[in-house]
């Protein structure tokens, strides 16, 4: 089946409408085998949700992306707040981030880690993704296990 891509009119004038048309034609497949691939994993994995309201307890969010990334993911926070009374929020961000989640208010966790690849350490590349994959992952994956988080959110783009 091919997808032939819906063409813009030309001149200045270009609807909403055709824009989204556009999009929709491009993406359709993907969004196919995506929607499938979420289908089957529904299959296989079950949430876990430890109370008995069928509310989670404690929610993680991450964003490894750049500090306005984070400020922005913030806006968050009030809303799962008032959707889950009581539930305590973590989030796992790079460690650009600490300012902004340091002492927030909402958060009762923070977790920082540094992809390998964004690192600014004179390291090597080798040495960086070595140390990362060997010592920073497996710990922050123990430390996120400890933590015992029902859900989880990812908020990078």
């Amino acid at each position: 089946m091919s997808v032939t891509p819906v063409p813009l009119p030309v001149g200045d004038k270009i609807r909403d409408a055709d824009v989204i048309a556009r999009y929709r034609a491009r993406y359709r497949r993907q969004d196919l085998a995506f929607g499938l691939f979420d289908k089957i994993l529904g299959v296989f994995i079950h949430s876990r949700v430890s109370s008995d309201s069928g509310q989670p307890r404690r929610i993680l969010l991450a964003n490894a992306g750049h500090l306005g990334d984070t400020i922005i993911s913030t806006g968050l926070l009030p809303v799962l707040k008032a959707a889950f009374p009581g539930v305590r929020l973590g989030f796992l961000a790079g460690s650009c981030s600490r300012p902004v989640l340091e002492d927030h208010p909402l958060l009762d966790h923070t977790h920082y880690l540094d992809h390998w690849y964004t690192s600014r350490s004179p390291a090597t590349r080798s040495a960086k993704a070595y140390r990362y994959y060997r010592h920073s992952r497996p710990a922050m994956v123990r430390e996120l296990r400890a933590a015992g988080y029902d859900a989880a959110l990812d908020l990078h783009a």
